[in-house]
C-alpha cells in the first residue's frame, strides 16, 4: 500500500507539472495547501464514522455540520481580512444567458457542494478512508481533463505520463488494501470456526 501511495503522489507532482522551469513555490500557497491537507485528513477520519448501511452517523448530518463550520470559518477569515473575500449582487452569465446572482449560487451550493459532499462521504464509508483518500488524488486528473475538454488547455507529455503513474499507484494501493483487509478477516474466521468435539476415551 505504501508503495502505491508513493507512486500516486509522484504521479500527481507530474500532473501538476511542479518541476517546470516557470514554476515558483510560494510559501503562502504551501501554508494554505498544508492547511487544506489537514482539513482533508479530518474529513476522511470523520467520514469513517459514517456506516454504509445507515446504522451509524448519517452522511447528510456530517456534510451539513462540515459545511456550516467551513462557512463560519471562511466568513470570519474574510471579515478579519486574513483571506480576501469579495462578492457582488450583479447579474452574471451562465451558459450564455444573463441570470441573477442567486442562480449560480444555488447551483453551486446544491451540485458541486452539498450533493458532492454527501456522495463523497458515502463513498468513503464504502471504500474505507485509507483507500478513499488515495482515490481523492484522481481529482487532479479530473481537473486537468476538464480543463482540456472545456477550455482547450493543453496537456503535456509529462502530465499525461503523470496521470498514468497515478492510476498505477492507485491500482497497486488497491491490491495492498485488499490484502490487508483479507488477512484479519481470515484470522477472525479461524477464531469463530467451531472446534470439533474431542472423542471420549473408550
Amino acid at each position: 500500500t505504501l508503495a502505491g501511495v508513493a507512486l500516486a503522489i509522484s504521479g500527481v507532482t507530474l500532473v501538476l507539472d511542479v518541476f517546470s522551469s516557470g514554476t515558483r513555490i510560494d510559501p503562502v500557497g504551501v501554508a494554505w495547501a498544508l492547511g487544506a491537507a489537514l482539513c482533508a485528513g479530518f474529513y476522511f477520519m470523520m467520514s469513517d464514522r459514517v456506516t454504509a448501511d445507515g446504522s451509524g452517523l448519517h452522511s447528510i448530518t456530517l456534510a451539513t455540520g462540515g459545511l456550516v463550520v467551513a462557512a463560519t470559518v471562511v466568513t470570519l477569515l474574510g471579515i478579519t481580512g486574513v483571506m480576501p473575500l469579495t462578492f457582488t449582487a450583479n447579474h452574471t452569465t451562465v451558459a450564455g444567458a444573463s441570470v441573477p446572482w442567486l442562480v449560480p449560487v444555488i447551483l453551486l451550493a446544491i451540485f458541486p457542494t452539498a450533493l458532492a459532499y454527501i456522495l463523497g462521504i458515502s463513498g468513503v464509508a464504502r471504500l474505507r478512508p485509507s483507500f478513499a483518500s488515495l482515490v481523492g488524488l484522481t481529482e487532479v486528473l479530473a481537473a486537468v481533463l476538464a480543463a482540456w475538454l472545456l477550455i482547450g488547455e493543453r496537456i503535456s507529455l509529462v502530465q499525461a505520463a503523470g496521470g498514468v503513474v497515478v492510476l498505477l499507484g492507485l491500482a497497486l494501493a488497491r491490491v495492498g488494501h485488499r490484502s490487508a483487509m483479507a488477512t484479519p478477516d481470515a484470522a477472525a474466521d479461524d477464531e469463530l470456526a467451531p472446534v470439533p468435539p474431542v472423542p471420549s476415551a473408550p
